[in-house]
């Protein structure tokens, strides 16, 4: 699955870093996505990615899931899932 994202480097809890890119694959262990930056392996990582379709006719999904770096290469970086949640993105104006 080919979805935009976000993602946020944190450490002890603070933000050290961020970016954007596209996921390449998903799994219930991990998730490998690409982006423009070679993240520092043993990172970790939040991110935050469009769902596609709609939770309902008012809502956008988005995946939030957060790990640890176990690759990162120019073109790759894979993170394991340590945790992940749907939320919802707000809703739509109906026009």
């Amino acid at each position: 699955m080919c979805l935009p994202l976000q993602f946020q480097i944190l450490k002890n809890s603070a933000l050290t870093g961020g970016g954007s890119g596209t996921s390449l694959n998903l799994s219930g262990n991990g998730i490998a996505f690409a982006t423009s930056q070679v993240l520092p392996v043993g990172s970790v990582v939040e991110l935050e990615i469009s769902w596609p379709g709609p939770f309902d006719e008012l809502c956008s999904l988005k995946l939030i899931a957060s790990g640890r770096v176990v690759r990162s290469a120019w073109d790759c970086t894979a993170i394991t899932m340590d945790r992940h949640e749907f939320r919802t993105q707000g809703a739509k104006s109906i026009h």
